[in-house]
């Protein structure tokens, strides 16, 4: 393969090493940008330099994911995904160019809902008796400062204020730095966590089976699993748990731009 192919097996390194991505969308772009590739290869041959991409590559990709009866939501997603390693191209000064000023994008229609629980489903995930310590710290986190899925499997023992019963999300390259109050019972879950597994400042908050910090996967599957035991029969995921939390503080009387400042989102649009 050549020089040129190979720099998107070296953007993914980079994607995974420095946590830019959640999980689930790191998989997604995986998968589109590797897609990428194989048409490039079927097309143009091995010998093809991304470096030459043009707009008109671009639309003959786009019109064949078009052609398999995809939807315009996941040709966008996969053009972004291209886009995003152009751009990673250009600040190593490998490419000045922007073929993407002249691609066509479908139109894309969001008016479907994000997806959220009752306040009646909220109490009978959270409230069931029989979660492990982890899973009810878990969930109470989640939807009582509506933190992120990243930002979670990232909180060490520092990062929390337990007395004042605040956390405090550092800046990243998403968001800038937040302080997140949240409630007693989840400071009593941490009080509970840090002398069960005897916490120090450095340490993560969330752990696996081996003293590592908790992996993004991981939280997806024990929230599922939470969800289970507790009987509810909807599908429920971190990004659910935490649309539920805008929703229902919106519904109590929030204002958005409290939610703002607590999620660290330009907008809240639930």
């Amino acid at each position: 393969m050549t020089e040129g192919l190979n720099y998107i097996a070296e953007y993914l390194d980079h994607l995974d090493a420095n946590n830019i991505l959640s999980f689930n969308s790191l998989r997604l772009y995986k998968r589109d940008l590797l897609d990428f590739e194989s048409f490039c290869i079927v097309k143009y041959t091995e010998s093809f330099d991304l470096r030459e991409l043009s707009a008109e590559i671009l639309n003959k990709f786009a019109k064949q994911i078009e052609d398999e009866g995809r939807s315009a939501a996941t040709v966008n997603r996969k053009l972004t995904a291209i886009h995003g390693f152009w751009i990673w191209m250009r600040e190593k000064n490998l490419v000045s160019r922007d073929p993407f000023t002249q691609i066509n994008r479908a139109p894309q229609f969001r008016n479907k809902a994000p997806s959220t629980l009752t306040e009646e489903e909220i109490i009978m995930l959270l409230d069931f008796p029989e979660h492990a310590l982890k899973t009810k710290m878990l969930l109470e986190l989640i939807y009582a400062t509506g933190i992120r899925v990243g930002e979670l499997t990232q909180l060490t023992i520092a990062d929390l204020d337990v007395e004042n019963q605040l956390i405090t999300i550092p800046r990243s390259t998403r968001s800038k730095e937040r302080v997140i109050p949240f409630n007693q019972l989840l400071a009593e879950y941490i009080k509970e966590q840090i002398q069960n597994e005897n916490l120090q400042t450095e340490s993560k908050l969330f752990l696996n089976r081996i003293g590592k910090a908790v992996s993004e996967r991981e939280v997806f599957r024990l929230i599922r699993e939470a969800a289970k035991a507790a009987g509810l029969k909807t599908r429920v995921s971190p990004s659910i748990l935490r649309n539920s939390f805008l929703k229902h503080m919106k519904q109590n009387g929030a204002h958005e731009t409290l939610l703002r400042d607590i999620t660290g989102q330009k907008s809240v649009l639930l």
